[in-house]
């Protein structure tokens, strides 16, 4: 024995009353095999499942931009996906014997045209939480590379904790890296008795610019009149920079704490 498939075959009228015929018994959430007889001439065809007042669409062929039917013989034939999110709602709640009657329809696009139309009882297919259904696949693989982005970041942060503080955000200056030998009180306390030095000296340092001016001056006049021997031993050049060099160093600093 063979497995066949669940198979829905359509069979229209043609005459005026535009009815149809319908032989199968498709469930919802399942591929059923479509053939509607006698329709190979257009191709343009379009067969749909929809609530019993026309407004809901269940399910139709073609659906897609990339469907198309296949001919074979006089009949087209396809694929129907029952496997729909309206389809799957009307049957929301239902136990497992119930039914749901369609509205079925063919119609041509190209003629425009309502070839015929009828009813059809649909079976009941509870799926269970263990078995696939629509979009499942697709959710397990989004949670999949979210889980995965959330295990990275967690060994990121485990990598860069902070000791200190119940949820680590406090940071100790003891737990520091490179962080020398002073601690910050010893440092604030450093820089504060520099400061009170350099402007407890301001008024030396103004004394020193003027006596550094008053050197240079000198080294010019003796520059003038004395041989440069003399001067490389008296070393005036050298001084003159030494203590120049002193003083813009100690007005420097002086800036920058102001």
């Amino acid at each position: 024995m063979s497995v066949t498939l669940t198979s829905l075959t359509v069979t229209p009228s043609w005459g005026p009353q535009k009815r149809l015929t319908l032989s199968g018994d498709p469930a919802v959430n399942e591929h059923v095999a479509l053939r509607l007889v006698g329709c190979a001439e257009d191709t343009s065809v379009v067969f749909e499942l929809s609530s019993e007042d026309g407004r809901t669409t269940y399910a139709r062929f073609p659906w897609a931009a990339a469907d198309s039917w296949t001919v074979d013989g006089d009949d087209l034939t396809a694929t129907l996906n029952l496997k729909t999110d309206k389809l799957v709602a009307a049957f929301r709640g239902l136990g497992p014997q119930d039914r749901v009657t369609a509205l079925a329809t063919v119609a041509s696009v190209t003629n425009v045209n309502l070839y015929a139309m009828g009813r059809h009882s649909l079976r009941n297919w509870v799926v269970s939480d263990a078995d696939p259904v629509a979009y499942v696949s697709a959710i397990k693989v989004d949670i999949a590379a979210l889980d995965e982005r959330l295990t990275d970041a967690e060994t990121l942060l485990g990598e860069h904790a902070h000791t200190g503080g119940a949820d680590g955000s406090a940071v100790s200056h003891s737990s520091l890296t490179n962080k020398g030998t002073m601690t910050h009180t010893a440092l604030e306390a450093a820089l504060g008795s520099l400061t009170a030095a350099v402007n407890e000296n301001v008024g030396a340092v103004a004394t020193l610019g003027s006596r550094v001016d008053s050197v240079a001056t000198a080294a010019d006049a003796v520059a003038v009149d004395a041989p440069e021997t003399d001067l490389d031993k008296m070393g005036l050049e050298t001084i003159t920079n030494s203590l120049t060099q002193m003083y813009n160093w100690i007005q420097g600093f002086k800036g920058g704490l102001t």
